[in-house]
């Protein structure tokens, strides 16, 4: 059965978090005048995330659903509130498609429900190029009136009903003059409730509480690479970002039909770097070592093998002419020339990678770089490379008797990340994974990820630079939306890992999504 509800409601903010979207979307705003944004921002797709009812259903029972806040109207906004900063209350339409599980199983309902909404946000400073401030979901309430399946329907949350719901908001200056959006809030909400006599909900009622994390916007992927002026109104080249270059590599030949070896890859590490003026473009020249990071994984013939590869390559860039002090410098550049081969691997008996123009396989590339208010720039920097893999399978391994010759190009990208397919980049359909934090750490660290609706198994891997496994920290069906896990930098055996650099996959039936970590001492 499925119905249209009408719930009014009185809010301090939802924000909310989608459990059926992939994650939230970029979000950009305009500046309104005064070296900021007007709140609360007004993101496309609002704020998404879920809402629940569990308690005064039968065990193993549940109505629950994604929910978005969104079409903010009437906004009023003044100095004050319990944060010192400004008060902002509006009104906006909450929308929860609700579904029974459990003995509800097959239960669904829209739910368009007109909102009022009240929230507290610290002092910002208007100007700054970032601006960061605590927010306060301070109220939220509603009733739904003579609905034929709820006979009592009431929704509070937010602090002034002792339900403490705090976010933030971060504000992030773009080359354009606008500003990329990110903003949560954690919010506890109760719903008492009654099923009404004859409906699917009759003889069940209770009072259900739950606490979300609930989002609107991101980071500002074009930004995510932010690196300072190198003294004379340029960058030093290569873009010495934290994720370093994101792609992937494939291999098909050699192996049987329908079979590849295929993952995400990250080219980073940059060591040893020398630059001089010339090269085919004729305007410098970079040269260095780095580390390209491949996580492997099977399909067709080869489905359940994975492996951490770490190839040491050496690299030798060439890019054109650019225009130190300009505000936006773009120029063409050229991977000239890129090796790597591995020794006393247990699966590659033979394995050497080259690329670049120098081995006749074209790799060019882009490079922009946008000056911001603070002085530094923002980098976005990309390579279209074609790389060629010469590989002999072990005997004993997985791998045996196979090997071949396998040539395929893949985009790698620094810095605006938006580009790059699923295979390269820290988000794959319907999942996002986060950089841990504190990174580097010591003793331990945080790790996120987002998870949609209907997820399935999810598991979470640390390995070594020599691809090994150090630890599962997850390996289950998640529910939808933002999870956490801490990592006390022990192995699966309890002993603490050495210092170093590790890798942790989130593994999934839609791809693998592949971050960095560094542990001290």
């Amino acid at each position: 059965m499925r119905r249209i509800l009408s719930l009014a409601v009185t809010c301090g903010l939802l924000a909310l978090v989608s459990a059926a979207s992939a994650a939230a979307q970029s979000c950009v705003l305009p500046d309104n005048g005064s070296g900021t944004v007007d709140l609360p921002p007004d993101c496309p797709d609002g704020y998404l995330g879920a809402l629940q009812i569990v308690d005064g259903l039968p065990p193993g029972t549940t109505l629950e659903g994604p929910a978005n806040l969104r079409d903010f109207a009437n906004v009023v906004r003044f100095p004050g509130g319990t944060l010192g900063g400004e008060v902002q209350q509006f009104d906006a339409t909450l929308t929860w498609e609700v579904s029974g599980t459990g003995s509800l199983l097959g239960y669904t309902r829209s739910l368009y429900i007109p909102v009022t909404c009240e929230v507290h946000t610290t002092p910002r400073n208007p100007g700054d190029p970032v601006q960061t401030f605590a927010q306060d979901l301070f109220r939220l309430s509603g009733q739904l009136f003579g609905d034929p399946d709820f006979c009592t329907f009431q929704l509070v949350a937010g602090t002034d009903f002792g339900l403490p719901s705090p976010g933030q908001t971060t504000l992030a200056r773009l080359p354009s003059g606008d500003f990329a959006v990110d903003s949560f809030f954690d919010v506890t909400f109760r719903i008492d409730w009654a099923g009404c006599p004859g409906s699917p909900l009759d003889g069940f009622m209770g009072s259900s509480t739950g606490t979300e994390h609930y989002h609107a916007g991101e980071p500002y992927q074009g930004a995510s690479c932010v690196l300072p002026d190198n003294g004379t109104g340029t960058i030093d080249l290569p873009p010495e970002c934290p994720d370093g270059y994101l792609g992937a590599l494939q291999i098909i030949d050699g192996l049987p039909p329908g079979t590849t070896l295929e993952g995400p890859a990250t080219l980073d590490d940059f060591a040893g770097v020398v630059r001089f003026p010339g090269g085919i473009l004729g305007g410098e020249v970079q040269q260095f070592a780095a580390t390209l990071t491949w996580q492997i994984f099977g399909t067709g013939d080869l489905a359940g093998y994975t492996r951490m590869l770490a190839i040491p390559v050496e690299c030798e860039v060439h890019t054109a002419p650019r225009n130190p002090g300009d505000p936006v410098q773009n120029f063409a550049q050229d991977l000239y020339s890129l090796w790597g081969q591995l020794f006393g691997d247990p699966d590659f008996c033979a394995f050497q990678l080259v690329a670049g123009t120098d081995f006749g396989l074209p790799s060019p590339g882009q490079t922009t770089l946008a000056r911001l208010p603070s002085g530094d720039f923002a980098v976005d920097s990309f390579f279209d490379i074609t790389f060629r893999i010469d590989w002999q399978g072990c005997p004993g391994s997985p791998l045996d008797g196979l090997g071949g010759t396998s040539t395929h190009t893949a985009r790698y990208q620094a810095g605006d990340s938006g580009a790059l397919s699923a295979a390269g980049t820290p988000r794959t359909p319907g999942y996002t994974l986060h950089a841990n934090t504190p990174n580097p750490f010591n003793p331990q660290t945080t790790i996120a990820y987002e998870a949609p609706a209907g997820s399935g198994r999810v598991r979470l891997v640390l390995y070594d630079l020599q691809g090994r496994r150090v630890r599962t920290l997850v390996d289950e069906v998640p529910q939808a939306g933002h999870h956490e896990v801490v990592w006390d930098g022990r192995d699966a055996s309890g002993r603490r890992v050495a210092s170093g650099v590790y890798f942790y996959a989130l593994q999934t039936a839609q791809g693998t999504l592949t971050r960095k970590l560094a542990v001290i001492k």
